[in-house]
Order: C-alpha cells, then structure tokens, then sequence
C-alpha cells in the first residue's frame, strides 16, 4: 500500500503531502489497471452516502467524496484540539470551534469541489424516529461511524430493516479493528457483535490511537462502501468483497495469526432466532 508512506508527513513538525494522496493513487491505478485490461470503466455512484458521525473514522467520507460520492454527514459535536492529535481525524486547526458537519463539508468544497456534501448538526440520540429515518432518504448506503455504544444501537434499530448499514471501528488502540455490514434479512448489528446491551460495545473514547490505523481501516471501509453501491471502477463487488461476509476483522499490527499485517479476515455470521431487531425478519 503505496500510500502509507506518504502520510507519515502529517505526524511530523513538518507539513507533508496530503495523506490521502498516496491511498487514492493506489485507488485510481487499480481503475486504470481495469481499462488497461480492456475492462470499460463505468460511472461513479449517483445515490449519496449517509454518514452517521464525524469522528476519528470520517476518513471513510473523506475517501468516498473525493472519489465522487455524494455524502450526508451527521453529527452533533464542534471541532476541539483533541480531534487533531496525530492525525486520528481530517480535521485542521483552522476547523477548532466550527461543528464538524461544518468543517468537513468546508474541507470536501476544497478537494472535492464537485461533490455534493449535505451537512447536518443533530445529536442522533434526541433525533424523533422520522428525522432520523429521513437521514437516509434516497441513500444507497448508511455508514455508522459514530463513537457511542447508544447511538450505535439506535441506528441498527431504525435502518437495519430499510437498507444495508456498514460499521466501521477500532480495537486495542485501532491496532486492530472490524468492518461489520448489516444487511436487511441477514444479521443485524446485535448479532454481528453477539451483544444484546450497547454497555457492551467498546469503543475508542479516550484512548490514544494514531491516524495511519485509523486510516488503513478506512480503507477497507470505503472499498466495501464502493462495492456495495454497485460502483465497478474498483473491481466487481466479488473481487472487493467476499460476497457471503458480512464481518471483516482487520490487523493493523503482525501478529501469529497474520504474520503479513494487513490481512483480512472474511466471516459470515448468521442471525439469532431470538434477536429482538432481526431474528422475526
């Protein structure tokens, strides 16, 4: 992954290249190398991508929208210093004290200025039911990238019936971490997890975490994303996507079980019988 070097730039005094520079040549070679093979590349995706937090994992958006994406970004919270601790978001100090619908939407009219990016400031958590669902009208995807084991729950019991859900999250300091895809009838987020309690979902408030493992699960992420939309530019869905999975675990680190690093796993989990969201779909 060629663009991994190209980053390191962000978490020196100084100023480096563009993070995502390097991550979206590699995106834009494996297009080319698609028409070198005679293979027609088709348009992007025209449904936008609603994204349900912009946090540490807003890399996903960020990614998506400068490949053309049209987003929707939710979240309730301002910029603080904290966001822009080595590099764990896109975030710059001129974006302190700016929601951060609003610093991100103002950072794609910059490297993205042709994609439509709607911003909206709410706290999914005091949303009413048809606000939240309104969210996703129109949407081809929803992506839940929020930090917070209730919120998360929310959005697995408003969507999980209407459209596919992806999650993406970090474990051990996002030395490892998950991409997770709630399909309507397959498994749900509770059966994903094995979990019945948002107490039970860890999530990487207050722990240090540097942006190349953010970035590297985003990454996957937004692959996944693309694939799902029915965008081809990447590779069909199958060369992507293990069309059966719908749990990715991912290592950031080397590790006996992946001695290369990087490596994902591909899982299929099925839904429980007795789940209150998805077991009597």
């Amino acid at each position: 992954m060629a663009w991994i070097s190209t980053i390191l730039g962000r978490f020196n005094d100084a100023p480096g290249p563009d993070p995502l520079d390097g991550m979206l040549a590699d995106l834009d070679e494996a297009a080319a190398s698609r028409q070198r093979r005679g293979r027609p590349l088709p348009p992007g995706p025209t449904n936008p991508v609603t994204a349900l937090g912009v946090g540490r994992m807003s890399w996903v958006s960020l990614i998506l929208g400068r490949m053309g994406v049209p987003l929707r970004v939710v979240d309730r919270d301002v910029v603080e210093p904290r966001n822009l601790e080595a590099g764990n978001t896109p975030f710059r100090p001129t974006d302190i004290g700016l929601p951060k619908v609003v610093a991100f939407r103002n950072l794609m009219k910059e490297q993205a200025p042709g994609v439509q990016v709607q911003a909206v400031q709410a706290d999914l958590l005091l949303m009413p039911e048809e606000e939240l669902l309104a969210l996703a009208h129109g949407a081809g995807v929803v992506l839940g990238l929020v930090d917070d084991g209730q919120a998360i729950f929310r959005i697995n019991e408003m969507f999980y019936r209407h459209l596919p859900v992806i999650y993406a999250a970090g474990h051990r300091g996002a030395r490892t971490g998950d991409v997770v895809i709630s399909r309507p009838g397959e498994a749900c987020l509770r059966c994903l997890l094995n979990i019945d309690s948002p107490a039970r979902i860890q999530t990487l408030a207050g722990e240090a975490t540097h942006g190349i493992d953010i970035l590297a699960i985003a990454q996957t992420c937004a692959r996944i994303t693309l694939a799902l939309l029915g965008d081809r530019r990447l590779g069909d869905a199958g060369e992507v996507l293990d069309p059966s999975a719908n749990f990715i675990f991912l290592e950031n680190r080397r590790s006996p079980g992946s001695p290369g690093g990087f490596a994902p796993r591909f899982l299929r989990i099925e839904r429980r019988p007795t789940c209150p969201v998805c077991g009597a779909f």
